[in-house]
């Protein structure tokens, strides 16, 4: 599915990670499938029954309402996938509710995946700063302490212990041992001078951005066809296929592949 989100070449965006803009990060993408308006042709007995009736004399033409000729027409209309139309409508209905949220919201059909169509969705700073108040996010705070590292014994246990695991663990590059940490303490709006904003950008990591859109998905509700639900039960009705985050990282397509792949 990464593969199928194409970066813009004009904007030199990352692969799949920001809005068509190149500014507007992705937060979270909502997968599903729809068929194209026009993908159904006509069968053999419509095409049978235009043709008889091409042969009718002027006389037939003068039929009465609801006799064999408004059959025939209805006949050569094609039929309407209601269930598809349903999905469509419910869609449409959540999307605007996300939107009404505070949420942006960018739709992308034209992919590599013949069918499969994407919404990425992008929290604003304005969104972010309300659910994390909301939901009592503890962010830190501009006050730090220094982190003493273990002495002695202690010390001597922790090397050998970090030697052993070596191996099996996680090569992140750039990983360095913390010596100064962050307070932390729930966000409030009313007292962001308290937090260190140095960098609004990453105030909110990956993590928390994704976190706080899935709880706006969670309670987002759609009411069309006697339905209140939210992103859980769109996916288990077939309205979206999939709903996922975007991992932080590089993704290189042409890595060997593992037993998982």
């Amino acid at each position: 599915l990464l593969n199928s989100l194409e970066a813009d070449r004009e904007t030199g965006c990352k692969h799949g990670i920001f809005f068509k803009d190149g500014q507007r990060k992705v937060d979270y993408i909502l997968a599903f499938t729809y068929k194209k308006s026009g993908s159904r042709t006509p069968n053999k007995k419509n095409h049978h029954n235009n043709s008889v009736h091409n042969l009718h004399s002027p006389k037939d033409d003068h039929h009465l309402p609801g006799g064999g000729g408004d059959l025939e027409a209805m006949e050569a209309e094609p039929k309407m996938d209601y269930h598809e139309d349903d999905k469509r409508f419910r869609r449409e209905e959540y999307e605007g509710n996300l939107i009404e949220t505070g949420l942006e919201l960018e739709r992308d059909e034209e992919t590599k995946l013949h069918g499969v169509g994407f919404v990425k969705i992008h929290a604003p700073w304005n969104v972010l700063c309300r659910e994390a108040e909301f939901m009592k996010l503890k962010m830190p705070t501009k006050k730090v302490y220094q982190i003493n590292r273990t002495q002695g014994l202690m010390q001597k246990l922790s090397s050998f212990i970090h030697k052993i695991s070596e191996p099996i663990q996680p090569k992140v590059a750039g990983l360095r041992p913390q010596t100064v940490k962050h307070l932390s303490y729930p966000f409030s709006r009313e007292k962001q001078h308290l937090f260190d904003m140095s960098d609004k950008e990453s105030f909110f990591d990956s993590k928390t951005r994704s976190s706080i859109v899935y709880e706006i998905l969670k309670r987002t509700t759609c009411t069309k066809a006697k339905y209140s639900m939210g992103i859980t039960s769109l996916l288990a009705n077939g309205v979206y296929s999939a709903a996922y985050p975007l991992h932080d990282g590089d993704y290189d397509s042409e890595a060997e592949a593992n037993d998982r792949k």
